[in-house]
């Protein structure tokens, strides 16, 4: 028990590393007096849209509401989600917030609805375009994307309109599941459902006289209640490694060290590595899923690793 006691705690502090590696790659000024990296990475990596080709809905008078102005934008996203391409600089740039360990993007933490400027250009040396005039409203699933709305630029508790809610009921009523066996709130409005947001408050929406449950909960600090759950399971994940090493090194007499072993982010992913030996094994996804997801995303393993090989060449 005291070795594996041990080992989790080397892991501990090897898995805050590499989330603090990740968080450099796309936060310049990190605030280093955070004590947890792995929970804030954990809240921006959730928002994130892993790049993949994905079909594209419109939502049912879609077109009608949306300002002719912005269009050719719509047609610029919808082609990049078709075929595949990074839509995440066009998010908006606070979501860079959950990096700091702030509150952000309470529509998605409430509602899972992601939002994106209206943009085609991105500075030079930012990886998050512009603000624009539009947004754009969309639910994005592992591979579709349902555009619900375009509206100009809101503001506050425009945000938290549960017209957007009602658009999901009318066109994909299947991507919400009812909830039985309670009873209607009132119908909340936007000034409301704000307020309920910035106090970490949860209410439920109800549309034609039945409860939905959409998306995640917020936590009283405002962080999503997925991304706590997703840390545990990490935290059980690892444990369960911590186990196995220390059954290994007690069954073989193995003299024992806690720096003998480490977890370490190499090309293909986060790798557990044996120093004594210079063996190392990727965490395969059947026995470690959680740190897979959080981890080992190829796109985002590119973008740090890449980041970290040149600024150790120009040290």
């Amino acid at each position: 028990m005291e070795i594996s006691k041990k080992i989790s705690e080397k892991f501990e502090c090897d898995i805050q590393n590499i989330a603090k590696s990740f968080i450099e790659y796309f936060d310049k000024c990190l605030n280093n007096k955070t004590n947890d990296y792995v929970l804030n990475w954990i809240e921006y990596v959730i928002r994130l849209i892993p790049p993949k080709k994905r079909e594209v809905h419109f939502s049912k008078d879609f077109w009608e509401r949306a300002p002719k102005e912005c269009w050719k934008q719509i047609y610029f996203l919808a082609d990049r989600f078709k075929s595949g391409e990074d839509v995440n600089p066009y998010l908006s740039k606070t979501v860079q917030n959950a990096l700091q360990g702030k509150r952000t993007d309470m529509l998605w933490t409430d509602w899972e609805i992601s939002h994106f400027h209206l943009s085609e250009n991105i500075p030079n040396g930012s990886y998050f375009s512009g603000r624009s005039d539009y947004l754009l409203f969309a639910i994005v699933g592992d591979y579709f994307v349902c555009f619900l709305d375009a509206r100009p630029h809101p503001k506050g508790a425009e945000f938290a309109d549960p017209e957007l809610y009602k658009y999901i009921c009318e066109s994909w009523p299947e991507l919400i599941n009812n909830l039985e066996g309670i009873s209607p709130d009132k119908d909340w409005s936007k000034e409301e459902i704000h307020k309920f947001r910035q106090r970490g408050l949860n209410v439920c929406y109800s549309y034609n006289g039945q409860v939905k449950a959409l998306g995640g909960l917020t936590t009283v600090s405002g962080k999503s209640v997925r991304s706590v759950f997703l840390k545990d399971r990490m935290t059980f994940e690892l444990g369960e490694l911590s186990k196995r090493l220390a059954d290994y090194v007690e069954k073989e007499f193995i003299n024992f060290s806690e720096s003998d072993y480490l977890l370490k982010l190499e090309t293909d992913g986060v790798r557990l590595v044996c120093s004594s030996s210079n063996e190392s094994a990727v965490l395969d996804e059947r026995n470690y899923p959680t740190v897979n997801y959080i981890f080992n995303q190829r796109w985002l393993v590119e973008k740090v690793v890449e980041c970290n090989r040149v600024a150790q060449k120009d040290a």
